[in-house]
């Protein structure tokens, strides 16, 4: 017997938002992924220009990061797109799937995980979703007839010939921790460590060798404690807290090698764009919450939510948690920093999705990141309806990605009561298969749960942690 899943109904969604104050959605193509460590698809081939780092991510094999980062995790960005287009890139068949193919023609199942999960959405909320298979063959088409508008989460080098609200420079700067010390935006102390090879200089080893002893030795000499960020970086990858001398011996540990990979991504095509640094920011005393706007065509600043952000024991961002009858009082005290960072995009010609982690210490406001793209916890955050309103669960949170044995209809059988009251959503789901002859399945999904108050809800949460693959 299946599962009833109730329809959702979004409370609002980035279709109904791009219209607002002239905007027109219907010119639009939403391409949403996190960009890999390495290539894990044919489809989505690696950057040389718009480089990204990721000095302490969990060495999983490139099939696993694929469906995590192509599939479930880009399918939860994409979850509030509405009518919009959704683009996601392909995975590559296994080998035993190429193999099969040859004998009979079947969707793949990562295309059909993904319309599984947009098809919980009521038909007016759901994307029409199509996948990219070879970026070069992509020319998404608008209703008038001309290329439609690119909406990309993060700038890639395979989709930059293709018109976008902003160039892929102008996002990539504004994604820039570098760039963000420079905003004039509210931040705690910070300073900013670049390189000062050229691009023909970091061919030389013995060059690259010198300039990567130049920032491991300020790692070293910086008073303690402080935060140290990678420029270009993901999901808290390349984020670094550092408290005691126990904390600098393991981050120095890890930049041994990552700062000389940074030194040589460095090119003639981005070393305009600052690609290698490193930002020292003071520890300032309090907590960050995740914080998400819509910035309309005008200008205007649109409170989408405001959530806590759950950090795992490595220090990555693993989901967010929401509690829904603070919105309103959250909204208003962080309308003076929402409004400055709409000012700060909007100057450079962006509007749209986007997010920040925003700290309170000693009663100022500080911007510690801006995410200039769809966040982790938007859906969250336009899930308030279905949870709080429809069914009195105030408290909800983001588990993002979930790694658990089987497949979805075994996770859906084992929580088929929370799942048909509403009160467990899931929002990114993509299933693989490992071991020997790659016969055993696994699932990542990306599940919201809900509760009537903090403890309820985490008694599912620990339900849902019961399942998850431990690591």
């Amino acid at each position: 017997m299946g599962v009833n899943l109730p329809q959702i109904t979004l409370d609002t969604t980035l279709t109904t938002l791009y219209t607002l104050d002239g905007g027109n959605p219907q010119d639009l193509s939403i391409v949403t992924v996190i960009p890999p460590p390495t290539q894990v698809s044919s489809s989505l081939p690696s950057n040389t220009k718009f480089v990204y780092q990721h000095p302490n991510h969990e060495k999983f094999d490139d099939d696993i990061y694929a469906r995590i980062l192509l599939g479930a995790v880009a399918q939860h960005l994409s979850f509030v797109a509405g009518s919009i287009p959704v683009n996601l890139f392909d995975i590559d068949k296994t080998y035993i799937q190429s193999w099969l193919s040859l004998i009979w023609t079947s969707i793949p199942g990562h295309q059909v995980d993904a319309q599984r999960v947009y098809d919980v959405l009521v038909p007016t909320q759901r994307p029409r979703l199509d996948f990219i298979t070879s970026p070069d063959d992509f020319l998404p088409i608008a209703p008038s007839g001309k290329l439609a508008t690119v909406v990309a989460s993060n700038p890639l080098d395979c989709l930059s010939k293709l018109p976008g609200i902003i160039t892929p420079e102008i996002h990539y700067k504004l994604l820039s921790k570098h760039d963000l010390v420079h905003s004039g935006l509210p931040m705690p102390p910070s300073d900013v460590l670049t390189t000062s090879l050229t691009p023909a200089e970091v061919e030389d080893d013995s060059l690259v060798r010198r300039e990567s002893s130049r920032f491991i030795n300020a790692v070293k000499s910086r008073a303690l404690p402080f935060v140290l960020k990678f420029p270009q970086s993901l999901a808290g990858y390349g984020v670094f807290v550092v408290r005691t001398e126990t904390d600098r011996d393991a981050c120095i540990a890890i930049l041994q090698t990552e700062i000389a990979l940074m030194i040589r991504s460095l090119n003639a095509s981005n070393a305009h764009l600052n690609p290698v640094s490193l930002i020292f920011q003071d520890m300032l005393p309090g907590g960050a919450v995740a914080h998400n706007i819509f910035v309309t065509k005008t200008g205007r600043p649109v409170f989408i939510g405001t959530c806590e952000q759950v950090i795992d024991k490595q220090g990555n961002w693993s989901g967010a948690m929401a509690d829904y009858k603070r919105q309103e009082e959250l909204g208003k005290l962080y309308a003076p920093t929402t409004a400055k960072m709409a000012e700060y995009v909007f100057s450079k010609g962006y509007y749209g999705p986007m997010g920040a982690d925003i700290m309170i210490s000693e009663g100022q406001q500080y911007v510690i990141d801006l995410n200039v793209r769809l966040t982790g916890s938007y859906s969250l955050s336009l899930l308030k309806g279905h949870f709080s309103e429809c069914r009195g669960l105030h408290f909800a949170t983001l588990m993002s990605p979930v790694p658990m044995m089987g497949d979805r209809n075994a996770f859906e059988r084992k929580f088929v009561s929370q799942l048909e009251s509403g009160r467990l959503v899931i929002v990114g789901w993509c299933e693989g298969r490992f071991g020997p002859g790659r016969l055993i399945k696994y699932s990542m999904g990306c599940i919201v749960v809900g509760g009537e108050d903090k403890a309820t809800m985490m008694d599912l949460v620990e339900r849902v942690n019961e399942v998850k693959i431990k690591r």
